[in-house]
């Protein structure tokens, strides 16, 4: 073969592997075209996708929502705001050069095009091994367990389930997928306790969220071997005890949130300290102890906003520089005066000061929990069946046993009161009760203990609250009496519910019974309970005053008109808040009837019910 023909060759089988590959390359994008036609088929995608033209190229005709990459393979699918609808076809499992899979919602979006609502088990994403980035957010998956088929996607990178309304046990197996970077998984209900052993070994993990579900359980100390975090994520998950000092570690956190717990102990020193820390969310806690004495650049450099609202956090109240947005509302700094009205905790700041002898011991322990560190003061959850574990199915139970406990109860006090009946007839008690009542209330005041933490107001006080119980200060009106508002000189506001003077000969009989109301209220402490702050009984007044939920009553946040005159006054509740406040009110009824409280209504519209 002469020389002159080896070039003419040479470029004759290069043209005919560039022609072999541009075949098998449309090849491969049209059998993917038809996988998405497939698709669009079963109804899946509800909105119309006018590029997708059957028999087409989806990359050479620039299909909308999707790229290609060099090899003309589909490599990221965008279904955000298409109108998903029902299980996910298998077809799509076809596409198994997919790296990046959008399906999720953005809540914050109104024009963003109709919602999606994936559902099932997403077996068919099984086959798309080569997914780096998977978003779900948002969809109500509503599943009693997380999806198997997503452990089998060892590429991912970037997985976002948050939002999706799975329960059951929190999916440890996700601690396979060791190139996650990016895991949201918050606001499901998975139960606890957690586990941070398996999660530790997510070592590339910069972002966890896995807030709101019900874990009750310690913050786990593994969660510190995650040093590349820059955002934590724990809020409203029932954790108890301190903050371990293994997050001493996560220095590179730049947002880090815990608030909505049950966590107690000395707020740690280090935490502010960390450089890159710019958002810090610890709200409703038992968090105590002092803050540095500036928020600024020397002491807290990377911070820009803290919210540290209802705490126990005292010592002086810190300066904070003009690029930084502090929250620390309603703590025990000195001077500070409104810092009990507004939040729901065991004891009010006076009681936690005096109960610490202003930090030489430590507090007492939440209700429900017991010391275990004397030294750091920290506290963990008594080993009991605790209400807020309870699942739907226990409500129900709770909610049946209630019925029959009540019944119990009437029949057992019918029986007391007989018995009582019968003892009087045979003469006076050889031992005075401790609630007995000698005369009028007002002459046996001596006899009667008021009960911690609570605080016997004058009819004066009161009365000077309410300019007088007037009508502008009245909010409403429940089985007890009439509820007023009143303001008092140390900045509190608190709600006031009056019952009319008893002025009946078995006057005593009612005394008694209210300063019985008294002590049990007294010993009530729960989250979605209104606290009793005090009470008043002179001159036979039943005065009970409660914190004052500013928001105002559940009804009107269900009921109002919206859009009429009313629109903007009211904030408007979602699906998802109406189903969280009636598993709340479930839970504050459950922990009511362990004390063998029974309410015969819950009124939606009571002044001091809700917030």
């Amino acid at each position: 073969m002469g020389g002159s023909e080896r070039p003419t060759l040479l470029v004759s089988v290069l043209l005919v592997a560039m022609f072999t590959s541009l075949c098998s390359r449309g090849a491969a994008t049209i059998e993917e075209g038809n996988a998405l036609q497939e698709v669009l088929d079963t109804k899946w995608i509800t909105r119309s996708m006018p590029s997708w033209v059957i028999g087409t190229d989806p990359c050479v005709a620039v299909w909308m929502r999707l790229d290609c990459d060099t090899t003309g393979h589909v490599v990221t699918l965008n279904l955000t705001h298409v109108g998903l609808s029902g299980e996910i076809p298998m077809a799509l499992g076809k596409l198994t050069s997919l790296k990046v899979l959008d399906m999720g919602n953005d809540k914050n979006c109104e024009k963003c095009g109709p919602w999606n609502r994936v559902k099932g088990d997403l077996a068919a994403l099984s086959t798309l091994v080569n997914l780096q980035t998977l978003i779900l957010t948002s969809n109500e998956l509503s599943l009693d367990i997380f999806p198997s088929s997503i452990f089998k996607l060892t590429k991912l990178v970037n997985l976002r389930v948050d939002n999706t309304l799975i329960r059951g046990k929190f999916p440890y197996q996700l601690s396979t997928l060791t190139n996650l970077q990016i895991l949201y998984l918050g606001n499901n209900s998975f139960t606890g306790p957690l586990d941070g052993g398996p999660l530790s070994k997510l070592v590339n993990l910069h972002e966890l969220t896995i807030w709101n579900s019900p874990f009750y359980s310690v913050c786990p100390p593994e969660l510190g071997k995650l040093v590349n975090l820059t955002y934590l994520n724990l809020n409203k998950c029932g954790l108890y005890g301190g903050l371990p000092p293994e997050y001493s570690k996560l220095t590179k956190l730049e947002k880090f949130e815990i608030n909505n717990n049950y966590l107690y102990g000395p707020l740690p020193t280090w935490l502010l300290q960390f450089p890159k820390l710019a958002i810090i969310r610890g709200t409703n806690n038992n968090l105590y102890g002092p803050l540095p004495p500036g928020l600024n650049e020397t002491y807290t450099p990377g911070l820009r906003n803290i919210s540290m609202e209802c705490n126990y956090l005292n010592g002086n109240r810190p300066s904070v520089s003009q690029n930084i947005t502090a929250s620390l509302q309603y703590n025990c700094f000195v001077g500070d005066t409104n810092s009990d009205s507004a939040c729901i905790r065991p004891q009010n700041c006076l009681n936690f000061q005096l109960a610490t002898g202003n930090g030489t011991r430590c507090p007492a322990c939440p209700p429900d929990q017991h010391p275990v560190n004397l030294t750091t003061c920290i506290c963990f959850k008594d080993e009991v069946k605790s209400s807020k574990k309870f699942g739907i199915g226990a409500i129900i139970g709770v909610t049946v046993g209630g019925a029959v406990l009540m019944i119990f109860l009437m029949t057992l006090a019918y029986f007391f009161l007989f018995k009582r009946k019968s003892k009087a007839r045979e003469g006076p008690k050889s031992r005075p009760d401790f609630f007995s009542i000698v005369g009028s209330m007002r002459y046996s005041s001596a006899l009667w203990e008021v009960p911690n933490g609570v605080q016997r107001f004058t009819l004066e006080e009161l009365t000077k609250a309410t300019d007088g119980f007037d009508k502008a200060h009245e909010i409403g009106e429940g089985g007890f009496g009439k509820v007023f508002v009143g303001h008092f000189p140390d900045g509190r506001t608190l709600a006031l519910k009056r019952a009319a003077p008893v002025f009946s000969p078995n006057s005593g009989a009612g005394h008694q019974q209210f300063r019985n109301e008294v002590l049990l209220l007294s010993r009530l402490h729960h989250k979605n309970l209104v606290r009793l702050e005090g009470f008043c009984d002179e001159e036979d007044y039943q005065i009970l005053v409660y914190e004052f939920m500013k928001l105002g009553n559940l009804h009107s946040l269900l009921h109002e008109d919206h859009r009429g005159k009313n629109a903007g006054k009211y904030i408007m509740l979602d699906w998802y808040k109406r189903l969280e406040i009636a598993l709340h009110i479930a839970q504050g009824l459950d922990y009511l009837h362990s004390f063998a409280v029974l309410r015969s209504s819950v009124l939606p519209s009571s002044p001091t019910n809700y917030s």
